[in-house]
């Protein structure tokens, strides 16, 4: 595996600073290329990518040389010694090797590689056609041609040198400047401000700060145009932009300014005059980034009236408007609280006017900036009533009649999920538009709230049958059935981690569908997932008091405590059958005519290890009843009450015999899948396998086990070991192997003593 991009910086730097590492990577890489299967030549790039575009040592190349002397592969040898010589030419300031290294070894190994004096000839000299040639006169040509544009632009400034470094040159030039400061000009490419507007201006360092100081005053000029100019230019109703002369143009500069004069004073925005706050908020919205501005933040945040003035109409004629993707400026508002007061001001309005029948432009502002905005922002009974007024408008389109009541899931799950699957129906191209306005929603800041499983269970069923829950191999375009995929397994992850009464019964019910076969396996996970998340919400640490009594021999502390006495119970009497003198073995075997010796039935079985069992348990408080009633009425073998601290706690005990066909999964399907899932039981249980060493039925992967301790160790590593705190797994063994006798007494003692 090879980590691209982000990942692989970490790794990419502790290769930096471990170089003999790098070697030795690298030459163990080189070591297990062999080549194309197809055109049969070797791509050493592959092995290099292993370095992750470290930084190389000083003495990178002159150790490729030397590792290339022991090696018997000719076209590595050939390669390697390319690029050191080629790194040797270009005399690079970062290492070591010299042309005088790389002739040294060629007169060195010649004998041993006879091509070596041509690839020595071949680095060090081109033919007059080659392309290098032409290419390197082609770079001589545009440095020639980079001067010459420096000299002309350095005499077109000098004239208006001062006026930069003042604020007050041409909008123009000061629209250039600004664009050249934040690197929006790719012929000048400093890593610093400093260092691009040095370029721009073909001066020294000193000159580039001074112009850059000169950006800054751009903010005191008077020539600045008003938010209304800002806004009636903008969407096209005055004189377009002619010359350098236009103010428009000092949209650029007054933007880098307002942020440069916020990073050298927290407080500037409150120093900015009405008109000039104004303008600059103008300047920021047509400007069509949302890039987050910390003074356009300050503002918005501290003087929300002063921004509202502009933001509503720009933001209305831009939603009205068809102006294709262009910034709204509410797309912040979505996604920060801070903008509360702005939002208040702002959104109602938006929503009132917008239109009743949307273009997809406008469903999708409706979808990712209105709607977040309003969730986040508005109180609940503002948002009430605006949903409420839009959904009883009968022409609403149904793209936006979706959008609306996905809104209002918040506070009236029920109803609206119900007008909601009635509103697509059949229709797949509505179920579509519902999908991609849930994924719209849901991915921009408006993630839906808790929902009841009802809900998400209708979502499923509505969602499930078009979708699949496997993702394509390879690249491809994530497109609507990816997002239904994506909505359908996000209601799925909601049922398993709700702690609903009703999850489970939507679970189980959605299991039973056939349209949602294909989605077995994920309610399956999720049913299991959501009986952990209930088990670990119900869960109570046992009290000081019942710990005490527990300690003390009287009733158990909790369901685990519970399952740990009926364990230790169990082993107890297994010892008892095994190595009792009256034959307590006897019950569990039967007698036939024809079939002989045989294993006792499993109720049989049972009934004999609860008359065992009850009464030393009810000593303990604790009761052993036998088929025990649970969910879906299906019945646990046995299960163990006790009263706790005024409730009931239970442990049902499911028991198999050593050949059932479902002994290997009972402890799964049956004990957990049924029974642990009551509510007093806490998520605990116990399987009880029968072991008689008859006919047991094979591990599916392990074989027949030999023994019980062997069969017991087989089922436990079933277990999830997260689970093997809850589930106990005991192999009683009952098998007919000699059980230990007593050794006889060599002689009658009393009647020794006697004698």
């Amino acid at each position: 595996v090879v980590l691209l991009g982000d990942d692989a910086d970490p790794i990419r730097e502790w290769l930096a600073l471990h170089p003999e590492i790098q070697k030795q990577l690298l030459a163990w890489e080189y070591s297990r290329l062999r080549p194309d299967a197809g055109s049969g030549h070797f791509h050493f790039w592959r092995c290099e990518e292993r370095l992750y575009r470290a930084k190389r040592p000083r003495d990178w190349y002159r150790w490729l040389l030397q590792h290339a002397s022991g090696l018997e592969s000719e076209p590595l040898v050939k390669y390697l010694f390319s690029i050191a010589a080629a790194a040797a030419l270009d005399r690079a300031e970062d290492f070591d090797i010299t042309v005088e290294e790389v002739e040294a070894w060629v007169h060195r190994y010649q004998q041993r590689w006879l091509s070596a004096p041509s690839w020595l000839e071949s680095a060090w000299s081109w033919p007059l056609n080659d392309w290098r040639g032409d290419e390197h006169r082609r770079l001589l040509a545009e440095r020639a041609e980079r001067a010459s544009e420096s000299s002309r632009r350095r005499a077109q400034i000098a004239e208006s040198l001062e006026a930069l470094f003042s604020g007050l040159a041409p909008p123009g030039q000061m629209h250039d400047l600004a664009l050249v400061y934040g690197g929006r000009y790719i012929e000048f490419h400093g890593d610093t401000p400093d260092e691009r507007v040095q370029q721009f201006l073909v001066g020294d360092l000193n000159e580039a700060r001074r112009a850059i100081r000169g950006i800054e005053a751009v903010l005191e000029r008077n020539d600045i145009p008003s938010e209304e100019q800002v806004l009636a230019l903008n969407f096209g109703e005055g004189q377009q932009l002619l010359d350098e002369q236009h103010p428009l143009l000092l949209r650029d500069p007054c933007l880098v300014a307002a942020e440069l004069a916020q990073s050298r004073d927290a407080q500037a925005f409150s120093k900015w005059s009405h008109e000039l706050a104004r303008s600059l908020v103008a300047f920021r919205l047509t400007n069509g980034t949302d890039q987050g501005e910390s003074w356009y933040s300050e503002l918005a945040k501290r003087r929300p009236r002063l921004v509202a003035d502009v933001l509503l109409p720009f933001a209305e004629r831009c939603l009205l408007q068809r102006l294709g993707e262009s910034n709204t400026g509410l797309w912040p508002l979505a996604r920060d609280d801070g903008y509360l007061e702005l939002s208040r001001m702002v959104i109602p309005s938006l929503l009132e006017c917008f239109p009743v029948r949307a273009r997809p432009t406008q469903l999708r502002r409706l979808n990712t900036e209105l709607l977040p905005a309003a969730v986040r922002h508005l109180p609940p009974d503002d948002l009430k009533r605006l949903v409420r007024q839009r959904l009883v408008m009968p022409c609403l389109d149904s793209g936006q009649r979706a959008s609306w009541l996905l809104a209002s899931l918040r506070f009236s799950a029920h109803r609206s999920s119900g007008d909601l699957m009635r509103l697509v129906a059949a229709s797949g191209v509505r179920t579509d538009r519902l999908v991609d306005t849930f994924y719209a929603q849901s991915d921009h800041a408006m993630p839906l709230p808790r929902l009841p499983s009802v809900v998400c269970s209708r979502f499923i069923e509505l969602l499930g049958p078009g979708a699949s829950p496997t993702h394509k191999a390879g690249a491809h375009w994530v497109g609507p059935r990816d997002h239904r995929r994506d909505v359908v397994r996000s209601m799925i992850d909601r049922l398993s981690g709700s702690t609903d009464e009703g999850s489970l019964v939507e679970i189980d019910r959605l299991r039973q569908l056939p349209r949602l076969r294909a989605w077995q396996a994920s309610l399956d996970a999720g049913r299991y997932d959501h009986l952990r998340t209930i088990r670990a919400d119900r869960f109570e640490h046992a009290s000081a008091n019942a710990v005490i009594a527990a300690l003390s021999g009287a009733a158990p502390a909790n369901a685990q405590d519970l399952a740990a006495l009926v364990m230790q119970h169990l082993s107890d009497v297994e010892k008892r059958i095994r190595g009792d003198e009256s034959n307590m073995l006897r019950p569990f075997w039967r007698e036939g005519a024809k079939q002989g010796v045989r294993p006792q039935v499993e109720n049989a079985c049972r009934d004999q290890l609860r008359a065992l069992l009850q009464p030393v348990l009810a000593s303990g408080g604790v009761l052993l009843n036998k088929e025990a009633q649970h969910a879906n009425d299906t019945r646990a073998d046995l299960r163990a009450e006790s009263l706790v601290d005024g409730r009931w706690r239970v442990v049902p005990i499911e028991i198999k015999r050593e050949d059932h066909k479902e002994v290997w999964s009972a402890w799964q399907h049956q004990l957990d899948g049924r029974y642990t899932t009551h509510q007093a039981a806490d998520g605990v249980g116990i399987y009880l396998v029968l072991w008689f060493g008859h006919r047991p039925r094979p591990h599916p992967v392990a074989g027949t086990p030999k023994d019980a301790p062997d069969m017991e160790r087989c089922l436990r590593d079933l277990i999830p070991i997260a689970d093997r705190a809850r589930l106990s797994v005991r192999v009683l063994d009952l098998s007919r192997a000699q059980r230990p006798t007593r050794k006889k007494s060599k002689g009658n003692l009393r009647g020794q003593n006697a004698a």
